[in-house]
């Protein structure tokens, strides 16, 4: 077997091996000094590569696991962002006003009646996420759905996100609390729907 065919755990395996036999005296050609020192020196080259190599493997887990995080965050910011635009717009923001935030101003604006979504229901999962859907009743990119939410039936309203999609994740929540949730649909023009119907999960006892 040719170890510079191996792959690194493979070569620190291969190594061991080699330094096994080494020590139990299976290689006759090297009298018992040259095999011990052989072994010495092979058994701290390869300590030294299996430790680098774990160094390699927690550091391709840790940009794994970072990168992940930064796609979740990287969206949570667009879609903040896509809701400042659309706010934008439907202020009536001049073209300085999109210019200072970093935005291309709009190139027009289209009058559109939002209908109100529908049939909104919320699942709680025990990892920290309740999960939202609903009928938007409206075309796809048209408008922009505001969620809210409150953690009791006499708390304010607060609004948790927007998006454009049909659903919606809120996290990280207490899994067991009472959340109660509503949506509502906002157009570019300033125009908004009713609010949707309310749902919660882990209804008060």
């Amino acid at each position: 077997m040719n170890p510079r065919q191996l792959s690194r755990p493979e070569v620190v395996d291969f190594a061991r091996n080699a330094i096994k036999a080494l020590e139990d005296g299976k290689i006759t050609g090297l009298s018992p000094a040259e095999a011990a020192e052989l072994a010495a020196t092979l058994s701290a080259a390869t300590d030294k590569l299996a430790t680098s190599d774990q160094k390699v493997v927690a550091t391709r887990s840790a940009y794994r696991e970072a990168t992940e995080d930064a796609s979740v965050d990287e969206a949570d910011v667009i879609g903040i962002l896509t809701g400042l635009k659309f706010r934008m717009r439907g202020t009536g923001a001049g073209p300085d006003e999109y210019k200072a935030a970093g935005f291309h101003p709009p190139a027009g604006t289209k009058r559109v009646d939002p209908e109100t979504p529908g049939n909104l229901s919320a699942t709680g999962y025990a990892n920290g996420v309740n999960r939202l859907k609903y009928l938007g009743n409206n075309p796809a990119g048209a408008v922009i759905y505001t969620v809210q939410a409150r953690t009791s039936l006499t708390t304010e309203w607060a609004i948790i996100g927007s998006t454009h999609k049909q659903s919606f994740k809120h996290e990280p929540v207490s899994p067991g609390q009472f959340y109660q949730y509503r949506v509502r649909a906002d157009a570019t023009n300033g125009r908004t729907s009713d609010w949707s119907n309310e749902t919660v999960v882990y209804p008060p006892e």
